[in-house]
């Protein structure tokens, strides 16, 4: 069974994405229907989820007498349950069943700052063009976007790897890689089909066939060892390349200045300003006090209304969001932290 798109749209800030987002979101989620008394999480879990409460009613337990019972018709529904990681409650069910729905918190940053950072989201704000490969094909980029290797990509660094992706014409039975070569390229399947495959001795063993979406080529740049298999397009087709110096730049040496708790705390002190890039749906409901909230897909617009000469400890959640926002406003002159971790940092 797939989430209702209505009611997927009624969850903070899953709210703030475009349907074909919201369809990518749906069918991800993983649905669940728990009998009074389960325990949907414990204090302390460090799991990768969003859970929203569809119907029902549950209790969050802060372990030190404290109790909230939250009813699918309440306004706190419209949040993830205990969203800071680790989590804060404990989760027990209380009505006689609920329905909850799990979302992966990656792919969900991701496609929050990808909407906010790409042209077409509705915003107002002038973003800087793709290269011409990319276009109006929104549901390719998506479709990378919860690949493995898209995934781990902070989110500060979206845009600039679309903007350094070559584009590569491809004919059947071309060999991209060859076993035991020196790595150069990460590749991405944009259209087409190809073979990884490795020699056992006068026999060719096929490890695997990848279409679009999948992407190869990052275990010999990582590790700096040879490559380990061939790779050979099975069908004409286009790859999608990132040179080893982009790939270095981009996905392991990100340039943004992070900041741990205890750093961001003395920076507060010396007068910085702390700024959430959320939305405010999600400032009003757990904002800190005497905090700047500028959601991330305003940013570029209020830029221009900041004092350039005070430093902005930067945060959200989790840090993909507030990644991002460091990495606009250190490429436009600020001095910007961003918290690691988030809100998920703090200890209470």
């Amino acid at each position: 069974m797939e989430l209702d798109l209505d009611r997927l749209r009624s969850f903070v800030p899953i709210d703030s994405l475009e349907r074909q987002q919201l369809r990518t979101i749906a069918s991800s989620a993983r649905l669940e229907r728990r009998l009074g008394g389960f325990q949907l999480f414990a204090r302390g879990d460090q799991d990768a989820d969003a859970v929203y409460l569809l119907n029902g009613e549950i209790e969050l337990a802060d372990g030190k007498g404290g109790h909230n019972r939250i009813t699918a018709a309440n306004d706190q529904a419209r949040f993830a349950l205990s969203s800071l990681k680790p989590r804060r409650f404990d989760a027990f069910v209380v009505s006689p069943s609920a329905e909850i729905a799990r979302i992966e918190t990656p792919l969900l940053e991701k496609l929050i700052a990808w909407e906010q950072l790409t042209p077409g989201a509705d915003t107002g704000v002038e973003v800087a063009e793709l290269n011409s490969f990319c276009g109006d094909d929104r549901e390719w980029m998506l479709a990378l976007l919860q690949t493995p290797s898209f995934l781990k990509l902070p989110a500060a660094n979206l845009e600039r790897v679309f903007k350094a992706l070559e584009p590569l014409s491809v004919k059947a039975g071309q060999q991209i890689i060859r076993m035991g070569d020196p790595g150069d390229y990460y590749y991405l399947v944009r259209d087409g089909l190809c073979e990884v495959s490795r020699n056992q001795g006068p026999l060719k063993r096929v490890l695997a066939t990848q279409g679009p979406g999948h992407a190869f080529g990052e275990d010999a740049l990582v590790s700096s060892k040879p490559r380990n298999a061939d790779v050979t397009m099975v069908t004409d087709g286009l790859l999608m390349r990132l040179s080893q110096h982009d790939f270095h730049a981009l996905l392991e040496q990100p340039l943004i200045k992070r900041v741990d708790l205890r750093l961001a705390s003395e920076l507060i002190t010396r007068g910085s300003i702390r700024l959430d890039v959320r939305t405010e749906d999600e400032f009003r409901f757990s904002g800190l006090k005497s905090s700047l909230n500028i959601p991330l897909y305003l940013l570029r617009l209020k830029l221009p209304k900041l004092d350039r000469q005070r430093t902005y400890v930067v945060y959200c959640d989790s840090g993909e969001r507030s990644s991002a926002a460091a990495f606009i406003m250190s490429q436009e002159g600020f001095d910007a932290y961003q918290l690691e971790g988030g809100l998920s940092s703090l200890s209470t």
